[in-house]
């Protein structure tokens, strides 16, 4: 029987060579060469392809990993950009009331001699700033509490006409020192569920800028109302002078105000209208407004119906809330 054939590979003139030796039955030994040169010079370029493309994809997965970085971290240099953005509005904020009471206590310290009442306007101007001040922090607060997720909501069945009205009554002086007529309507029906001192300060706020925001003669007018769906509706219309239409997007940003000195004036801090669309989302409701330079504003709150059940009335839902309150301890 013949042996299995060997292989052996040798070097003959600088070149690979595989030899195949087989034996032959008469005992004489075939031997047949065959080149590795080009089967090598294969497998370089095939080990060269590998390498590149093993690079190549390094260097994609490096590349994609860095898009992907870069796109993860866009909301994080956002978010910060906001913050400091927020921190310097704030800060200019507080600047302007604390160097009016600074001019303020100046001005009384060199006149300690004087009588209260030759200092009158300087003690108004402190405690119309002192006020002011106590309004933005609290304002910031608000947004602070809504930014980390801790505004807390005290939810009841609430009439939101019942809610206008309250307010209409309060800003009613407000309105007649204006000069602006302030009118109310409204319908049955239109019950949500919601935190009371929480949608007051809404509607506070929308009718208050309506009536700072109309001149004298003109009018302000409320509406309640239940929409066709499952939605109630308060709108707050008014015929002031309108909003410029390059300011409408930016309308609801923190600190955002058309007419700065204007609204310096007024006591306004821009923080109104958004703090007002962040409690109304809190409630699942909508914040939407247009205006028109020359006709006014129309701003209107959106927020769902209440689930079947009655409703409470404002008065009896606050007193509720009131008995929860811990009593002051008595003295003895």
């Amino acid at each position: 029987q013949g042996r299995a054939p060997e292989f052996t590979t040798v070097t003959i003139n600088d070149e690979p060579t595989r030899l195949l030796l087989r034996r032959m039955p008469d005992g004489g030994l075939l031997i047949t060469g065959e080149s590795l040169q080009d089967e090598q010079e294969a497998l370089h370029s095939l080990l060269v392809v590998l390498v590149a493309g093993g690079g190549v994809g390094l260097l994609l997965s490096l590349a994609g990993a860095w898009f992907l970085s870069g796109r993860a971290l866009v909301p994080i240099q956002q978010a910060f950009q906001r913050q400091q953005e927020f921190v310097a509005d704030a800060s200019h904020e507080l600047r302007t009331p604390l160097t009016v009471l600074r001019s303020a206590t100046d001005v009384l310290n060199q006149h300690r001699d004087q009588p209260i009442e030759a200092n009158g306007e300087l003690f108004d101007d402190v405690r119309a700033e002192i006020i002011r001040m106590e309004r933005l922090a609290q304002d910031l607060l608000t947004l602070a509490r809504s930014d980390t997720g801790e505004l807390e909501l005290m939810t009841a069945p609430i009439d939101l006409a019942d809610v206008a009205a309250d307010v209409v009554r309060r800003t009613t002086p407000l309105a007649q020192a204006n000069g602006v007529q302030l009118g109310l309507e409204s319908q049955e029906g239109t019950t949500v569920d919601a935190d009371p001192d929480r949608l007051q300060q809404v509607a506070l706020i929308l009718i208050d800028n309506a009536i700072k925001h109309t001149p004298s003669g003109g009018r302000v007018d409320v509406r309640v109302r239940r929409t066709p769906g499952t939605a109630a509706l308060l709108e707050v219309i008014d015929t002031g002078s309108g909003i410029a239409p390059e300011h409408l997007p930016r309308i609801f940003d923190r600190f955002y105000r058309g007419d700065k000195a204007r609204a310096r004036a007024q006591g306004g801090t821009g923080l109104g209208l958004a703090i007002a669309r962040t409690l109304v989302e809190a409630h699942g409701g909508q914040l939407s407004l247009t205006s028109q330079l020359g006709v006014g504003t129309h701003v209107t709150l959106t927020l769902p119906l209440a689930q079947a059940g009655g409703a409470v009335s404002l008065g009896e839902r606050l007193t509720e809330l009131a008995a929860h309150l811990p009593h002051a301890a008595t003295r003895h």
